[in-house]
């Protein structure tokens, strides 16, 4: 399959995570057309397995309107690696400090309209501290944290009672990663 190609550029909106962009492209077929997406930084995902239990954190979460079972997520930091930014959200959201962590994957949040990827990891070993929510300019966190079991979760998920995609593909990807023994609970 033969690549579009970028004739021009332009941010049209800029918010402290994302940017609007607004793109001239030119199809393989001569034609061109306009394509807008968001761009920014990229974002990491953290399951953590503390005592053969997945720690889940429940927030409202504005787009739904609702309040959501999920895994610890947040953007990187300027600078700042994906596994650095892992443990730095990971504690700020659960309380705990990440003593071991586990690269799974990365992907495309959503390939169709976000260029930014997620970085998912998995921590098994932790150290209990204290949540440092965004209370900022950067929104408002208000985040309880729950254990779960690897059962419990595979019910809620094909009893669709989860609806974040991010969740649902990290929790797939690390039960089979478990399944092969690629990663210890």
């Amino acid at each position: 399959m033969k690549k579009w190609k970028t004739l021009k550029s332009e941010t049209v909106y800029k918010t402290y995570t994302r940017n609007l962009k607004k793109d001239i492209i030119m199809f393989p077929d001569n034609r061109e057309s306009e394509y807008t997406y968001f761009d920014g930084e990229d974002s990491v995902m953290v399951i953590g397995l503390k005592d053969g239990k997945l720690l889940m954190i429940r927030q409202y979460r504005y787009m739904s309107d609702n309040v959501e079972l999920e895994f610890s997520s947040g953007y990187l930091e300027k600078g700042e690696t994906p596994e650095e930014g892992a443990k730095r959200e990971f504690e700020e959201e659960t309380g705990y400090k990440a003593k071991k962590i586990q690269f799974l994957c990365d992907f495309y949040e959503n390939i169709g309209y976000c260029r930014n990827k997620m970085h998912v990891f998995v921590v098994t070993e932790m150290e209990k501290t204290e949540q440092r929510l965004d209370k900022g300019e950067k929104g408002f966190e208000d985040i309880a944290v729950e254990e779960m079991t690897i059962e419990e979760m595979r019910k809620l998920i094909t009893g669709n009672k989860l609806t974040s995609c991010s969740t649902i593909a990290g929790f797939m990807l690390l039960d089979e990663k478990i399944k092969n023994g690629e990663v210890k609970i």
